[in-house]
This record gives structure tokens, C-alpha cells and sequence, in this order.
């Protein structure tokens, strides 16, 4: 009923979502298409270069992101953009591509704060079309879901790997955006100097070679785990 008199009011994402909190009812379906980025937030996100940093929704799409992001992660960045969401990637995608390296406890901690926003949602079908796509690809991913685990997005340390096998350590922070609801932007610091160099090295090779050449590149010479 509230989608069909959105669609009569012609009430843009921002309008739509505003209706539904005034009658306190889940969020309307949200997609990566939904939030479209103001131009500003990729000058924002270029200008944190070297610090990696990255806007997602709270359902972990990826919707923009910096070189320094791009260079940590290539396998992410060479995505079309519909199939950036960091959940599918992770537990679809060959781990030799993958960064992370306490991977089991980053997903499990992903995966209970997806919980914790799906109880506010649960009642949107692109959410419950998400999740029921991602259970029928990642039996992992489904029993994960199964264990009914909460949490909530807390600034911690990620270990990463790069694409030449080196491990690195990141502090991730998140902020709210203005632009569209239930986004963030965030921002990896390194743990190190060591770390920075070895970030900037990486970035230096993404200007280059692109992402693609600095993933074949790592996986040629061992990167990659």
C-alpha cells in the first residue's frame, strides 16, 4: 500500500523512505541502484588517497570506493557495479582472491550485523530476495544465517593480505553519509608505516597497471594466498 502511494506521489528514494519511518514500518526495498552517488563523494573518497576508503549500504554493496581501495581489493573493483556487494563476493569468490585473513570471524561478524539491520527489514522483498539468492549460492553463508546472531558495527582491526601474499593490519572506521540513508563511508588506516608503504607501493602499480594488472600480477608471483 505505502509503494503504491509513493508511485502515485512520484516520491523520489529519499521521499520513500521518509514515508515509511512516519508510519514506522520496515524500509522500503533497497538496492545499490537506489543510491545514486553525488559527485562530491567520489572527490571526497579520492582525496582520502592513500587511506583506502570506500560508501556502502548496510548491506554491504559497494556503491564508490578510491584507487587505495581498489589496489587492496582488485578482484572487488573489477565487478560489474550491480555485483559489488561485499557479502556476495566473500562467500561466492575463490578465496586465492580474496583479502582477508581471519576470514571465518570477519564473515561471521559481518553476517550478525546483517542481522541485526534485517530485523528492522524484514518484511522488504529485495532484502529477503538477497538473502534467499546468497543461501541457495554459500551454504556456508546459510548456516551462518541460521545461528541468529546480532551485532553491531564497532571501529576494529582487519587483517589483509595483498595481492603478493604480504600481511598487512587496517583500522576500519565507519561514518554515516548525508547523501542517501543507510550508507557509510569507510576509511582504512594503516596499523604501521610499514603498512602505509607497502599501501602506497600497491597503489603506485593499481595507477599503472589497473586493477586487473595488479591482481595478475600478484597471483603470478605468489600473491593471492
Amino acid at each position: 500500500m505505502l509503494d503504491a502511494i509513493a508511485r502515485t506521489l512520484r516520491l523520489d528514494s529519499t521521499e520513500h523512505n521518509h514515508l515509511y519511518r512516519l508510519v514506522e514500518s520496515p524500509r522500503a526495498p533497497s538496492s545499490a541502484s537506489t543510491y545514486p552517488q553525488p559527485a562530491e563523494n567520489q572527490v571526497i573518497l579520492d582525496a582520502l588517497t592513500p587511506l583506502p576508503a570506500t560508501i556502502t549500504t548496510i548491506r554491504y554493496d559497494v556503491l564508490a570506493f578510491n584507487e587505495a581501495y581498489a589496489a587492496l581489493d582488485p578482484a572487488m573493483a573489477l565487478l560489474p557495479n550491480s555485483e559489488r556487494d561485499v557479502l556476495w563476493h566473500l562467500f561466492t569468490t575463490d578465496e586465492h582472491v580474496q583479502p582477508l585473513v581471519d576470514r571465518e570471524r570477519e564473515v561471521s561478524f559481518m553476517v550478525a550485523q546483517l542481522r541485526a539491520e534485517f530485523g528492522h527489514r524484514a518484511n522488504a522483498p529485495h532484502w529477503t530476495e538477497f538473502l534467499r539468492r546468497l543461501s541457495a549460492a554459500s551454504p556456508r553463508f546459510a548456516a551462518m544465517w541460521a545461528r541468529q546472531e546480532v551485532a553491531w558495527p564497532t571501529p576494529r582491526s582487519k587483517s589483509i593480505f595483498t595481492v603478493d601474499g604480504d600481511r598487512i593490519t587496517v583500522n576500519a572506521s565507519s561514518f554515516a553519509t548525508a547523501s542517501a540513508p543507510d550508507t557509510k563511508l569507510w576509511i582504512y588506516t594503516p596499523d604501521s608505516p610499514a603498512t602505509a608503504r607497502l599501501i602506497e607501493d600497491l597503489i603506485d602499480r593499481c595507477r599503472q597497471r589497473g586493477p586487473a594488472g595488479v591482481l595478475a600480477t600478484g597471483l603470478r608471483t605468489g600473491g593471492g594466498r
